[in-house]
């Protein structure tokens, strides 16, 4: 049986830190990517807009109705959501950070009683 085996809360921390570390990271370069590459999108879209407009309209007329179309709203909300992730998954790995700092410290409060006994 392998750590990885071991039900969540049996897990040493270092393996619950290591497994949430990766889901961070891979979140992460999910949320970079999609920050990273919005203005492309908006551009992707406009173009599209204005390629597929029945009249020729101006670059604003297509950047507005793409601001206000449901694709840059679905993309927009994507981010958020991965971004949403990416904190949440910071939020655990401060834990488990809190969580050993914690136990350390417990540890040399009794190792410190120990000694003045």
């Amino acid at each position: 049986m392998t750590v990885t085996d071991l039900p969540a809360s049996e897990r040493p921390l270092s393996e619950q830190y290591r497994i949430v570390a990766k889901r961070f990271a891979e979140a992460y370069g999910r949320a970079t990517f999609m920050e990273n590459t919005r203005s492309g999108e908006l551009a992707k879209l406009i173009k599209k807009r204005m390629d597929e407009a029945n009249e020729k309209i101006t670059r604003a007329t297509a950047e507005m109705d793409v601001k206000a179309s449901d694709a840059w709203y679905d993309f927009n909300e994507r981010l958020a959501l991965a971004k949403e992730k990416v904190e949440i998954l910071r939020a655990q790995k401060k834990y488990i950070e809190m969580v050993q700092w914690e136990r350390n410290n417990a540890d040399a409060n009794r190792r410190k009683e120990l000694e003045t006994r």
